[in-house]
């Protein structure tokens, strides 16, 4: 329990500085002055504990599909997502609160057991995915955000009806360990951060993340996708989405 109080404090704390960060413009903030409440703004969250309901309240459960159940960051059995790196995955649903939106914040733990590769596109492993990879400003509007992993990157990708931009972020990569990822998108302003410490800040070719069609998915890319791209391949946990 102490460990896992000391897992909900970082969280905590990375959230709050994030939203304290979006909202006074300031790299690093110097302190806080009132308790952040981690339920505003929460459009789902996903403790992956036994399933993959939406505990927010909202209602936005996903499905699994060959997925299976594992141990999460405290080894505890039953309290995470193990993803094969071939075609599991999880839908979460194409829902209206997942994006279109010119703020953001996306937060959650994984353990990498095998890495993407540097190049880009197909060999990027997908953590978090409402992308088809169809070329930006086509009438289907089917890419809004890809969070991923990139040969030891850190990576996201947000995208406009007509432009697309990226962010990376190097970390030094332990295989089978867990980290805390989370990116914040801001007015076109996108950070990184890695277990609570930002990594990296870019200003974007877009003001406002596009509202796709496709579904959101955890580990792939869309369901119909080619054999030749990668897949995740490792444990994902505690997924949180904020529309701020």
């Amino acid at each position: 329990l102490i460990m896992k109080s000391k897992y909900i404090l970082i969280s905590s704390l990375l959230i709050a500085l994030t939203f304290s960060s979006v909202q006074t413009n300031a790299a690093t903030p110097t302190h806080i002055e009132k308790p952040i409440n981690l339920t505003t703004g929460l459009v789902a969250w996903y403790p992956f504990d036994g399933n993959a309901s939406d505990m927010s309240g909202n209602g936005n459960d996903g499905k699994v599909y060959g997925a299976t159940i594992g141990d999460d960051r405290n080894g505890e059995a039953g309290k995470a997502y193990r993803f094969d790196g071939m075609k599991d995955y999880i839908d979460l649903g194409d829902k209206s609160q997942f994006d279109g939106r010119d703020s953001q914040t996306i937060s959650l733990w994984l353990s990498i057991s095998t890495l993407g590769q540097p190049s880009h596109g197909p060999k990027i492993r997908p953590v978090l995915s409402k992308w088809y990879s169809a070329p930006h400003g086509n009438s289907a509007n089917r890419n809004s955000f890809l969070i991923g992993e990139k040969g030891g990157l850190q990576y996201a990708d947000f995208a406009s009806e007509f432009n697309n931009s990226s962010i990376n972020s190097q970390y030094s990569v332990t295989i089978d360990k867990w980290m805390q990822w989370a990116f914040t998108f801001y007015n076109g302003e996108v950070s990184a951060f890695l277990n609570g410490d930002k990594h990296n800040n870019n200003i974007v070719n877009t003001t406002y993340i596009q509202d796709s069609s496709e579904s959101l998915l955890v580990g792939n890319w869309y369901k119909n996708y080619a054999s030749s791209y990668l897949t995740f391949h490792g444990s994902i946990d505690d997924i949180r989405i904020y529309n701020r």
